[in-house]
């Protein structure tokens, strides 16, 4: 049974594999798009709200995505042409802070939601997919994710076990932790907003 049977619930409660997690609501922040991004239409054409939490198995994402046309048509490593999600991840940031380069305990991981289409052929249905940009080849073992449509775009539920990240939880721990949400509104495979 993977997470598709079991997302459901408020924004503030997660479900992972049937154990419940409350979130308690934080303040929510926004970060502005920069003015010569002209294909953003405002909050309405993209936008997110991010519940993260963690336990000493993992890290659990939540994200109600906003997007008025979700389109994923690729697969793989070129997800990325597509409605997606990707997170990165910095587990030594104290480790050469001023790099500009991925190195030791960075991880850069891409969620897609799929197409949504469940027409039984495989070369038309999408579903949804993760893909682990860096490090290079690296695994997406133990991930579980799942994502659906709603009515204003779409929601993704993700869980990533310290395991997979090579890193003994703690707290206070150290965490450099990035979410970018991607727009495409396009058939034609593009990265129109990032």
């Amino acid at each position: 049974q993977g997470l598709q049977d079991v997302i459901r619930g408020s924004k503030a409660t997660l479900y992972f594999g049937g154990d419940k997690i409350e979130l308690k609501p934080e303040r929510p922040y926004t970060d502005e798009i920069e003015a010569e991004d002209v294909t953003w239409q405002g909050p309405g054409d993209l936008g997110a709200v991010i519940h993260l939490a963690w336990r000493y198995e993992g890290l659990y994402l939540g994200l109600a995505i906003t997007d008025d046309v979700v389109i994923q048509t690729q697969r793989d490593e070129k997800l990325y042409q597509g409605d997606h999600v990707e997170v990165f991840l910095d587990l030594a940031p104290d480790v050469e802070p001023e790099r500009n380069s991925f190195g030791p305990g960075q991880f850069q991981f891409a969620f897609s939601p799929g197409n949504f289409k469940h027409t039984g052929d495989p070369l038309v249905d999408i579903g949804p997919e993760m893909y682990c940009y860096q490090p290079k080849g690296g695994s997406c073992a133990g991930i579980k994710y799942a994502a659906v449509k709603t009515a204003q775009g779409w929601q993704m539920e993700a869980f990533l076990p310290f395991a997979l990240l090579q890193v003994k939880p703690a707290p206070n721990l150290p965490l450099g932790l990035e979410i970018a949400i991607s727009d495409c509104d396009s058939l034609e495979p593009a990265q129109e907003t990032f």
